[in-house]
């Protein structure tokens, strides 16, 4: 296979998030916007989120391992999650699809409620990330219940069930981003090999000579 030179060119996304929001305190502070006691508050909330990954990273991993696993044989799979983890949503949906190649999209809840609910039946998967209690998500989970058995549930109150993944997320407000993507990448790097895909080889090795769409090395 000839190198194409097409592996990723970006940070990644935690560090990609990091990097604004330490561009962010910086300006802020720059511009007296922020008093020095206001960023070091915020920077030791970020350090309690940051030294918890680790035992989130492990738990991730068993729960994949474990319960996730029959997300190998799922053929469409749709994530939900709250308005301030939506772009973690859009993320995950985004490296699944890339990795597990079956179709994955993800919605912010309201929008879900509104009608993407009609999509669904025995055969489809629903991952609801759930940081805080909510009954309207609860009543979503027992109707979607009624309709299949896929649903997966991650947040720190959600029932231990076989299938959800219950764990004491810190849910800051301004950084449980960086915890919630963690399970979701879990999947994206445990469970392709078990369903014979390399992430790293793409379907169609020449896909981007074929379509001229991206300049070569």
């Amino acid at each position: 296979m000839e190198k194409s030179g097409l592996a990723p060119k970006t940070k990644g996304y935690h560090c990609t998030i990091l990097n604004l929001m330490l561009l962010t305190l910086a300006v802020a502070s720059r511009q007296r916007r922020l008093s020095d006691e206001e960023r070091k508050a915020l920077l030791v909330r970020m350090d309690i989120t940051f030294n918890h990954l680790p035992t989130l990273i492990e738990a991730s991993q068993a729960w994949v391992l474990n319960h996730a696993r029959p997300l190998i044989d799922s053929a469409d799979i749709r994530l939900t999650g709250p308005a301030r983890l939506f772009g973690t949503v859009q993320e995950g949906a985004l490296k699944m699809l890339e990795t597990l190649r079956c179709p994955v999209a993800g919605y912010e809840f309201e929008e879900f409620i509104h009608g993407i609910y009609n999509a669904f039946d025995e055969r489809s998967t629903l991952i609801m990330l759930d940081p805080f209690p909510d009954e309207r998500q609860d009543r979503l989970a027992e109707i979607l219940g009624g309709w299949t058995q896929h649903i997966y549930r991650i947040g720190p109150q959600v029932e231990n069930n076989g299938k959800n993944m219950p764990f004491a997320f810190i849910n800051d407000p301004d950084f449980a981003v960086f915890e919630y993507i963690i399970p979701l990448q879990m999947v994206c790097a445990r469970l392709p090999p078990v369903k014979g895909i390399d992430p790293a080889i793409p379907k169609d090795p020449h896909f981007h000579q074929k379509m001229k769409s991206k300049q070569l090395n």
